[in-house]
């Protein structure tokens, strides 16, 4: 059973809304005036639901940022990837709230590139450290890449992710076949920036090894034990 019920996911929403908050800080710090950054919504979907979601909301030119992460801890070999998404009109409102200049309507400049380098660099490290902390685990993290994908090629690049160990990189061919109970599952978070002059929206999604949902459930498990629920 890796269903999770109503309580263990606040759980992880509030974990999780701890990092962006410490996200929050140093991207405050950068700008030189307050940024909030809230997770109002967290789901936990099958890869193919999550991918279906997302053929309704990516757009063409979407920005994409994506990062590897793989447990230290030889117990348990967590791997996955963590996505980061913002429209196109999005991503230009971030960098001219994050750096004063507007970004040209025409193509994906080097200045745009860099901004949501350095905001997918804070934000993803912050997802990932906070569910790191959840599994009493520490990851290592690629270096995030940043790209302009259309939905359909965002989407086979997902689809193509390899979210276990080596022995079961050809999977996701089958997964599309296969029950959504026994696909690898994604933790989408909602996720928002907020100034005083706007709030700008994204999609975080955290594509992990379906084989990583027991020891995350007896973790959790042990959060909500510790404050008596």
């Amino acid at each position: 059973m890796t269903d999770f019920n109503e309580l263990e996911q606040d759980v992880l929403k509030e974990s999780f809304n701890i990092g962006a908050g410490l996200a929050a800080d140093s991207l405050s710090s950068m700008v030189g005036e307050e940024v909030e950054i809230s997770i109002p919504d967290l789901q936990i979907l099958s890869k193919r639901a999550a991918i279906d979601l997302l053929k309704e909301s990516i757009l063409p030119n979407s920005r994409l940022i994506q990062q590897k992460f793989q447990s230290t801890s030889a117990k348990s070999p967590i791997s996955g990837y963590a996505y980061l998404f913002f429209p196109e009109a999005n991503s230009r409102a971030l960098v001219h709230t994050l750096t004063g200049m507007t970004p040209s309507s025409e193509d994906f400049s080097a200045t745009e590139k860099e901004v949501l380098n350095e905001v997918g660099n804070i934000i993803l490290n912050a997802c990932l450290g906070s569910f790191a902390n959840i599994l009493e685990d520490e990851f290592d993290c690629a270096i995030p890449e940043v790209s302009v994908d259309d939905s359909c090629s965002a989407l086979l690049s997902m689809v193509r992710a390899s979210c276990g160990p080596p022995e079961d990189r050809r999977k996701t061919g089958r997964e599309r076949r296969m029950p959504a109970e026994k696909q690898d599952k994604v933790l989408k978070l909602t996720i928002y920036f907020q100034t005083k002059q706007r709030t700008i929206a994204g999609d975080v999604m955290l594509f992990l090894d379906l084989t990583a949902l027991p020891g995350l459930r007896e973790e959790i498990g042990k959060v909500v034990k510790r404050y008596g629920g």
